[in-house]
C-alpha cells in the first residue's frame, strides 16, 4: 500500500494540470518505430488517461485521500476532450475502454454521471459494430467488448448494456462457429495467447455464459475450450510462425496470459479440464525468471507475471511464494521504472498491481473483471 501511494504521488508530481484537466507526457516509439519520442499520453485504457484515472480512482478508494480522486477526475475531463475511439472501438485501444473503466470509476469516485457516459459510449459501439471490421480478440475486438459490456451491466442493467452485450455476443459466436482453421487464428490476429488469441475468447465466452447463458450457450464455451487446449498441446504457447514473440512469456503473448485466462474461465464455469489446462500453462510460467525481465509493467513485464501468481494463489494453484519473494526487490520505490505513466506498460499498472498484492479481491484489469459496487441498479 505504501509503495502504491508513492506511485500515486509520483503521478501527482508529473501531471501537467490546469484548473479542471490533467495529462502526462510519456516516452513512445518515434515515427521510425525505433527511436523514442516524448509525447502527450492518449486517452485509451491501455497506456492513456483512462488507465491512469482507473489506478488513481482505486488508490483514492483504498486510501481515502481526496487528492487522488481530484486528479482522476481531471484526467477524465481531459479524456473527454480527446478522441478516445481514434484507435478503434476496442477495450484497450479505443471507445470500449470508456465502457469498461467508467463503471469502475463511478463506484470508486461515487459519481453516477460516469455510468451515463459509459452508456453513451456503449450505444455508439453498438451502432458501429455491424459495419466495423472487427477481430474477436481481447485487446481490440469483441471478446474485450463483451467484458466491457459486462462491466457496465454489473453497475447498471439498462437497454444500452443489454444491446451491447447482445450485439457483441452474436459477433463472438459467429467468429467461433465459423472459424475455418483455429490454428491460424481466422478471426483473430494470433491463434495462441490472452491478448490476441483464443484464450481471451475463452475468458469472455465463459464469463458471459455464466452470467447470461442465453447469449452464450455452454456448448459454445466448451468448443472454445477444446480449441484453446488443443492448439497449446505439446507446450506450444506461441504461434509457430510468430518470430516477433518466439521467446516471450508474458500476459500478452505466451503461457502466463493463457494460464490467467483459463483460471478466470474456470472461476466462471468450474471445469477440471480448464484447471488442468491452467496448471500446464503455470508450469511453463514458473520457468520464467522475473529478474531477467527487462519490463516491469502489466502487459509484457514482470508485474503481469506477479498478477498471474496472485490469481493462481486465489485458486490454490500455487504462485504466492513467487510474489512474496520478488515484490519489494522488483517494485519498491527505489526500483528503476520506465518513463511511462500508463496502465499496461507504466507506473499506473505497477501501482495497480501493488494494490492487488495488498488485496487480491481487487478486480483484475488483465482479465477485465467487472466492478465491485454496492449501488448496483
Amino acid at each position: 500500500m505504501d509503495e502504491a501511494r508513492l506511485i500515486g504521488e509520483r503521478l501527482l508530481s508529473e501531471a501537467i494540470t490546469t484548473s479542471d484537466a490533467a495529462s502526462w507526457l510519456h516516452l513512445s516509439p518515434g515515427n521510425d518505430g525505433a527511436h523514442r519520442a516524448i509525447e502527450p499520453v492518449e486517452g485509451s485504457l491501455y497506456d492513456g488517461l483512462l488507465g491512469i484515472a482507473l489506478f488513481l480512482g482505486r488508490l483514492h478508494a483504498v486510501t481515502g485521500e481526496s487528492r487522488f480522486a481530484t486528479l482522476a477526475n481531471k484526467a477524465l475531463r481531459e479524456t473527454r476532450s480527446r478522441t478516445v475511439d481514434q484507435g478503434g472501438i476496442g477495450v484497450f485501444d479505443g471507445l470500449g475502454g470508456v465502457v469498461y473503466a467508467l463503471p469502475h470509476l463511478a463506484c470508486l469516485l461515487g459519481d453516477d454521471k460516469l455510468v451515463d457516459q459509459a452508456e453513451q459510449a456503449a450505444e455508439k459501439i453498438t451502432l458501429h459494430l455491424g459495419r466495423a471490421r472487427l477481430t474477436a480478440d481481447l485487446v481490440s475486438g469483441t471478446a474485450g467488448l463483451v467484458l466491457a459490456g459486462m462491466s457496465l451491466h454489473a453497475v447498471r442493467s439498462s437497454s444500452a448494456s443489454e444491446r451491447l452485450l447482445d450485439a457483441t455476443a452474436r459477433h463472438l459466436r459467429h467468429a467461433i462457429e465459423h472459424c475455418e482453421d483455429p490454428r491460424v487464428g481466422s478471426k483473430l490476429p494470433f491463434s495462441r495467447g490472452a491478448a490476441h488469441g483464443w484464450s481471451g475468447v475463452l475468458l469472455a465466452s465463459a464469463r458471459l455464459s455464466s452470467a447470461l447463458p442465453k447469449l452464450m450457450p455452454r456448448e459454445v464455451v466448451e468448443a472454445v475450450a477444446s480449441i484453446d487446449l488443443d492448439i497449446t498441446s505439446n507446450d506450444r504457447w506461441i504461434d509457430p510462425e510468430d518470430d516477433a514473440h518466439r521467446d516471450q512469456a508474458t500476459w500478452c503473448h505466451g503461457a502466463p496470459g493463457i494460464a490467467l485466462c483459463r483460471i478466470a474461465a474456470a472461476r466462471a464455469i468450474p471445469s477440471e479440464m480448464l484447471v488442468d489446462g491452467a496448471r500446464q500453462a503455470l508450469v511453463a510460467t514458473d520457468l520464467v525468471r522475473l529478474n531477467d525481465m527487462l519490463e516491469p509493467g502489466l502487459c509484457h513485464g514482470s508485474m503481469g507475471l506477479m498478477d498471474i501468481a496472485i490469481a493462481a494463489g486465489a485458486m490454490n494453484m500455487g504462485g504466492k511464494p513467487q510474489v512474496d519473494s520478488m515484490a519489494w526487490r522488483r517494485f519498491s520505490s527505489n526500483a528503476t521504472h520506465t518513463f511511462r505513466p500508463g496502465l499496461m506498460t507504466g507506473l499506473a499498472g505497477i501501482g495497480y498491481g501493488l494494490l492487488r498484492m495488498a488485496d487480491p479481491s481487487t478486480p483484475d484489469v488483465l482479465t477485465l473483471d467487472p466492478p465491485l459496487c454496492n449501488n448496483r441498479r
